[in-house]
């Protein structure tokens, strides 16, 4: 992925290329068309309408009453439909889509790479590739998201065997229960927008906050199909998961400090250390003045850091292993990066 596609060069490397008239950009004849279509949605949410001149079922049929309805003038439609919404990520680039980037294949409009880097959070300092097919009747029909094999998130949502990730759940709004793709309502920037929201879960959520434990943990609850037993949308998210390992070890995760929650209270008070964030040279120093104290600490670390439920460990691994592949930590690749966009004259990183 190359940050100078933003413009349509690359300094660095030498390349340059422009969209024009050709397989990957729309015909003159879909230029002319422009006006009917307006611009993708601005608004904060992913859920948020497009313009109503996005909407290809109305043009299609305006078409067909002019007469013009052909498969080639609609395919460029679509491509229009695309382009703007490369304008879209570039518009917001800062905003709602900081820290995640998308751009269009150099041999097909219909093939996107992307790439996120975490900043906060759980999965803080990781960065995962990923790519968007987009299928030939788009916006009718849902992308395909998928994660890079070299490196996969561990995520409820995302199979660790494929990298595909599902977003139904995250689609599912009032007005939206099943969380089913809606072409009038979604675009290609929505799911770009949920692939980030898949790594910030809503921490400010009353029945998260009652949960005992790890805090950046307990948010991902969210994803649980256990967690969300008893609401309207337990049946959406039990589809939506694609790594059951991933939801089994959250539950564990919850049943642990359901179970361990008071003993903890009572070690970490008389200790004065985290259980969760003891450091090893915190326990050195616990165990020069109290060695059966640091013996407990150590005894409860040992315990949550079990496979079966140590959701966090999973997460760290994942992690460690996006920067390994990178070949570089997430500050220098964001570095190269912001270099790459300057020198293509101003665009906001």
């Amino acid at each position: 992925l190359c940050a100078c596609a933003w413009r349509g060069s690359c300094p660095r490397f030498g390349m340059s290329w422009s969209p024009g008239p050709s397989a990957h950009s729309p015909a003159p004849q879909a230029q002319a068309h422009r006006h009917a279509f307006g611009t993708g949605s601005e608004s904060s949410t992913p859920n948020a309408s497009p313009s109503k001149g996005l909407s290809l079922k109305e043009l299609g049929k305006e078409l067909q009453e002019q007469g013009r309805a052909d498969a080639v003038l609609v395919s460029q439609l679509r491509q229009q439909v695309i382009w703007e919404e490369l304008e879209v990520l570039k518009r917001e680039s800062s905003g709602r889509f900081s820290g995640i980037y998308a751009l269009p294949s150099f041999h097909s409009i219909w093939d996107w790479h992307g790439v996120i880097c975490v900043r906060a959070g759980l999965y803080r300092h990781g960065v995962f590739k990923f790519t968007v097919k987009l299928p030939s009747k788009y916006p009718l029909e849902a992308p395909k998201v998928a994660f890079s094999s070299q490196c996969i998130p561990y995520h409820p949502f995302v199979s660790q065997r494929t990298g595909v990730v599902n977003f139904q759940f995250l689609l599912m709004q009032d007005n939206n229960p099943e969380g089913k793709w809606e072409p009038t309502r979604h675009r290609l920037h929505t799911l770009i927008y949920l692939v980030k929201s898949l790594f910030y879960p809503n921490q400010k959520d009353p029945k998260v906050n009652s949960l005992r434990g790890d805090k950046s943990v307990n948010a991902y609850q969210l994803y649980n199909p256990w967690f969300q037993s008893g609401t309207p949308g337990a049946a959406i998210i039990k589809s939506s998961v694609q790594n059951l390992e991933a939801a089994n070890c959250l539950t564990a995760n919850a049943a642990w400090w359901q179970a361990n929650w008071e003993k903890v209270g009572i070690i970490e008070e008389a200790c004065g250390v985290s259980v969760v964030t003891a450091t090893q040279e915190e326990i050195t120093a616990l165990r020069a003045s109290d060695r059966d104290a640091a013996r407990t600490v150590v005894d409860v670390q040992s315990q949550l850091s079990d496979a079966s439920l140590h959701y966090r460990g999973h997460v760290e691994q994942c992690v460690a292993e996006s920067q390994d592949k990178l070949g570089c930590n997430q500050g220098d690749f964001s570095m190269r990066f912001r270099d790459d966009l300057e020198a293509l004259g101003g665009l906001d990183a």
